[in-house]
């Protein structure tokens, strides 16, 4: 894979939260992406991803969680983090509603 170009931000947080480049790479290759905004894509290395990649023969169970986001336009690493907990990164975008309170069921 090539070399990936970091912002400030994410070299402090990649160091920070002790994800090395190899998990970086795993994620970007192997992770499932989920658009958060126009902006910005962020992939994520779940059970789903490493078992498609275990069917590969390729082991990426010590990076599971990661997450990295990298901006649309440069492809640029914006950020990085490790959660296990998938439900607050939503594929889909939401939706919200402003119900005026007397309509309200």
């Amino acid at each position: 894979m090539f070399k990936m170009i970091y912002t400030t931000h994410a070299i402090c947080r990649t160091f920070g939260r002790n994800i090395t480049e190899e998990s970086i790479e795993a994620t970007l290759e192997y992770g499932r992406n989920c658009e958060r905004n126009r902006k910005a894509i962020t992939y994520r290395l779940d059970r789903r991803s490493i078992a498609k990649a275990k069917a590969k023969g390729i082991c990426l169970r010590e990076h599971e969680g990661v997450h990295v986001v990298v901006s649309r336009k440069t492809h640029v690493v914006i950020t990085v983090y490790r959660s296990r907990n998938f439900k607050k990164v939503s594929s889909k975008p939401k939706i919200s509603f402003f119900l005026d309170k007397s309509t309200a069921l």
